[in-house]
């Protein structure tokens, strides 16, 4: 009976050694996602090049830039921008490996494209909580801001609201507006002040449209109503703009979100409404970059760069879930290891009893 007692012991005592690796790998298995990658996932950046559709090429990269300061945290086709691939179409960039931090409360635009064929997605915002997350494409193509002639696939994060963490807001050198979500570095109101100053005269041409329908078109899309509109034209400089509130479209009034940025803050920008219509900036050429594409001149399809958002996705609930997953693995030594205590001592009891008799 002693010997048969001692083994019931060993084998609590094992148990209580072993814990920590079952927990360990409860804790692996429990970080599986729907992005299909390994633990380390919280150092990367994913892409789902199925999505794209892409064929015929060696490597997917990821290029990244500081939207606010414009910082190129690797350069455009250099080894810094290859990824990992990881299978089934996912490719990983090792944020760690390439010595990249992606620090709280920046944004940053991010670019996956092929090699060699240098096919590419348009400026996707992102930050902190997309650590982790995969990018897609659902099909949907861009227009090239700088570059009517050339578009770009439009890339989404799973598991991020696209309104905050989504393809770049931007009007074009046309005068259409393309993406989801306004950079934390501007607000509607200043993108459309920036259109007059800059891009006006060459959507002027291209467009086929008159200034009115032009700027009321813009405006709409970028939810400014015609007190909005009738302040960036005072505020722009610009002369000769032919539009009047008595015949736009635009809703009437200023909008709430006008001047808001895309972190949820107010922009610094003049909110004073002139009347209507201004005389002429004649001739002056639209701001037409000759980089092709990409926040510094990357590949060639893509556009200009600019902005992140506010935070807000699924980094945060993974983290969540790692913590209540280290509470488990940590609480369930302690019990183990009191069961024993508790057990060893009547164990010993019994032992004595039986050998007194």
């Amino acid at each position: 009976m002693r010997k048969i007692l001692s083994v019931i012991l060993c084998m609590i005592l094992m148990l209580c050694l072993s814990a920590p690796a079952f927990a360990e790998q409860a804790e692996i298995a429990s970080d599986d996602s729907d992005n299909l990658v390994p633990s380390a996932a919280a150092n990367y950046f994913f892409f789902d090049s199925t999505s794209a559709g892409w064929q015929n090429f060696d490597r997917i990269c990821c290029h990244i830039w500081e939207i606010e300061s414009g910082v190129k945290l690797n350069d455009w086709g250099s080894k810094k921008t290859r990824c990992e691939d990881m299978g089934n179409g996912i490719w990983g960039y090792n944020l760690d490996d390439k010595g990249i931090t992606i620090e709280e409360g920046k944004q940053y635009g991010v670019i996956f494209y092929a090699q060699p064929s240098e096919i590419q997605t348009y400026n996707l915002l992102a930050g902190a909580p997309c650590i982790g997350d995969t990018a897609y494409c659902d099909g949907s193509v861009y227009e090239n801001p700088v570059n009517s002639e050339q578009s770009a696939q439009a890339a989404f994060w799973k598991g991020q609201d696209k309104s905050v963490y989504g393809p770049e807001l931007k009007i074009t050198s046309i005068g259409n507006v393309v993406g989801t979500c306004c950079a934390a570095s501007t607000s509607p109101y200043k993108m459309f002040v920036e259109f007059l100053q800059n891009t006006l005269n060459n959507a002027r041409t291209y467009s086929g449209k008159s200034d009115q329908q032009l700027i009321d078109d813009v405006a709409a899309t970028l939810g400014l109503g015609q007190d909005d509109i009738a302040s960036a034209i005072a505020e722009s400089g610009v002369e000769g703009i032919l539009w009047q509130a008595s015949k736009s479209g635009a809703q009437s009034g200023s909008s709430d979100t006008a001047h808001t940025t895309g972190s949820g803050e107010k922009d610094s920008s003049a909110n004073t409404s002139s009347g209507g219509q201004s005389a002429g900036r004649d001739g002056s050429s639209a701001q037409d970059s000759t980089t092709p594409s990409g926040s510094e001149g990357s590949g060639t399809t893509s556009s200009a760069a600019s902005a992140g958002t506010a935070s807000s996705g699924n980094s945060s609930s993974t983290a969540a879930n790692r913590s209540s997953t280290a509470t488990g693995q940590d609480t369930a030594v302690p019990i183990l290891a009191a069961i024993v205590l508790l057990c060893a001592p009547m164990l010993i009891i019994l032992l004595r009893r039986r050998t007194s008799r």
